[in-house]
């Protein structure tokens, strides 16, 4: 099974990249990988939560090996507690972190299955067209307070409450992204039907921040930017 993955991320508007809280899994520009499977994941940490980035760091990474959430709390809360931290940013880290995350296994017997929570999103591109959204369906579906993944929340134990599975063929392409551009791919394909025509450009990180500017800079019939300034991660795997 070769397999193709392309990572393309850019921080809110205004951030530098060391402010950059989602995570993305195979986190190089360009990769082939030859493998009888293969593992990727992107998350969301969110950004009114302490040390978001590195909760969300840990969570795809451990999405790639064994995912065992609670070693990865564990060393989140090491990781954490061993830094000289003033007292308000103390109280904060009590609360813990958050992150939405979506995962995705690929076997070379042509089944893939996928984990996810949150608003990060998986889709699924066969001959140009987008088979289906994972977990979200409807731009609609998107809000300010989706369910996280939490560094102290244990009630799931060690696997994620929403699953899908499937097949793929030789071409298909899968699509992992962040809330802000699931959200905007998800409505320009009930608008328009052509979100896929759009996303397939986006090849390369040069192609990625001119889109991602034009499409902060578009007002919808509201005047609100059809790609909202948030982080926004897209992991491009294509099936060769």
């Amino acid at each position: 099974m070769r397999v193709h993955s392309t990572a393309l991320w850019l921080p809110k508007d205004g951030n530098t990249a060391d402010e950059y809280e989602d995570a993305v899994y195979p986190d190089r520009a360009a990769a082939n990988t030859d493998a009888t499977e293969f593992k990727c994941a992107v998350a969301d940490g969110a950004t009114e939560t302490s040390f978001a980035n590195l909760w969300a760091k840990l969570l795809v990474c451990g999405y790639a090996e064994d995912f065992d959430l609670e070693r990865m709390r564990q060393e989140w809360n090491d990781q954490v507690h061993g830094k000289e931290l003033p007292w308000y940013a103390e109280q904060k880290v009590v609360s813990g972190a958050f992150a939405a995350l979506v995962g995705l296994t690929i076997s070379d017997d042509g089944r893939w299955q996928s984990q996810a929570i949150g608003d990060s999103c998986l889709l699924q591109v066969r001959d140009r067209n987008i088979l289906f959204s994972f977990p979200m369906i409807l731009a609609e579906s998107f809000n300010n307070s989706p369910y996280l993944l939490s560094t102290a929340d244990t009630k799931f134990g060690d696997e994620l409450p929403e699953k899908k599975d499937g097949e793929w063929k030789k071409g298909d392409i899968f699509l992992l992204m962040t809330d802000a551009i699931s959200h905007w791919t998800i409505k320009r394909q009930e608008d328009h039907h052509d979100a896929w025509q759009w996303i397939e450009r986006l090849t390369d990180q040069e192609a990625f921040l001119a889109f991602v500017e034009l499409e902060r800079r578009t007002l919808d019939p509201e005047g609100r930017p059809i790609l909202r300034n948030d982080d926004v991660t897209l992991l491009r795997v294509d099936m060769l």
